[in-house]
């Protein structure tokens, strides 16, 4: 469970209090549960026929083997439908008073603070307040798949979707990580239109809405997915294919320029730059810092890597971890219309349409 608090530093004592008090004293309304199970319902069923929840559903059938009832399972929309069928207001009341508690909790706080108000409220609440239920971190695992291409049917949908994904053996600590890191942004994980993928699909074919790659990564562990999408009408869905596969073969042959790189990595530096100004990135970075074990000193340390990256080390990076033969593609959307799309897609909204996919497959 994740909390996130907004507020000044004159109501800060009564929104700590306001949340001692949802903690410690949750109501668990039978008919509040009725509704938020109805909503819980419709939402599910109304992306039933959205290709984004689709694609994504199977493509994380594909690319993990976790086993049912595991936290991690790739559940589909039905089978969360069915579990919810099956939960009923007092599921709810025991598994809060058996799991819920702060004893395994981490708390950062940013802004113009309090330390005393702080202080007295971790000891109050989160002191004091401990699950019945011995935590134990759940490693995640990699799985080693075989590459494939999926294309499924979504009839009556204007836009079209394509996710994919290579699993890659790594964590953050890996000595090739930051070489690995800039590849990605290079190919399509950068700032929007300067990364290959979105510059070719979107600025010079317009073939897309939106489109682009990201990385879920790991500290601790050797489990990585890289991964790409795009937004585009149904129509290109072989023009696009083909070019996808043509920037990535290109970029694995090739490699990247030096002066794409050095572009790269000044738009990465003044990115953090803007970040560092922002109080709910700040308190993130902390939260995940402490649950690893490390400091901010981490944070300059990586900056610091990236600039020392040289283009050889980074086309290395690109040749050895993206690995084709291990890339995983799902299509969605309306493709039973034959007819060719002659006309570039337009490129309305298309800002908006690309940071929330991607805000919704990175984690």
């Amino acid at each position: 469970m994740t909390i996130n608090v907004n507020t000044d530093k004159k109501n800060l004592a009564a929104a700590l209090a306001l949340l001692d008090d949802l903690l410690r004293n949750p109501k668990f309304d039978a008919a509040e549960f009725d509704k938020a199970v109805l909503d819980a319902k419709a939402s599910t069923e109304a992306n039933m026929s959205d290709p984004q929840t689709i694609v994504s559903e199977k493509l994380s059938k594909l690319t993990t083997n976790y086993p049912k009832g595991h936290p991690s399972y790739a559940s589909s929309s039905a089978e969360q439908l069915e579990e919810l069928a099956k939960t009923s207001l007092d599921d709810v009341k025991n598994f809060y008073k058996d799991f819920y508690g702060a004893n395994n909790s981490i708390s950062a706080f940013v802004g113009e603070l309090d330390k005393n108000t702080i202080t007295g409220f971790l000891n109050k609440t989160f002191g004091t307040w401990d699950s019945k239920m011995k935590f134990t971190a759940i490693a995640p695992k990699h799985f080693d798949v075989k590459g494939g291409t999926e294309a499924i049917n979504t009839p009556d949908k204007t836009n079209a979707v394509v996710l994919g994904n290579i699993n890659i053996n790594i964590s953050e600590t890996h000595k090739d990580y930051p070489a690995l890191f800039m590849a990605n942004e290079l190919l399509g994980g950068g700032a929007f239109l300067s990364s290959r993928i979105p510059k070719r699909l979107r600025e010079n074919e317009g073939m897309s809405y939106g489109a682009g790659t990201y990385m879920n990564t790991n500290y601790k562990y050797d489990v990585t997915n890289w991964g790409l999408y795009a937004i585009f009408n149904p129509l290109y869905k072989g023009r696009l294919d083909s070019a996808l596969h043509q920037e990535i073969d290109k970029a694995i042959a090739a490699g990247f320029t030096k002066d794409e790189l050095t572009k790269s990595v000044s738009a990465w530096i003044e990115g953090n730059k803007t970040s560092l100004g922002m109080n709910d990135f700040l308190a993130r970075q902390l939260r995940w810092y402490i649950r690893d074990g490390r400091d901010l000193t981490d944070f300059t340390n990586f900056e610091s890597r990236v600039k020392a990256l040289t283009t050889d080390a980074v086309n290395a990076a690109m040749e050895k971890y993206f690995d084709k033969s291990k890339l995983v593609v799902v299509y969605g959307g309306e493709f039973d219309k034959t007819k060719p799309a002659d006309k570039p897609a337009e490129k309305k909204d298309s800002k908006q349409k690309r940071c929330s996919i991607r805000q919704s497959l990175e984690y």
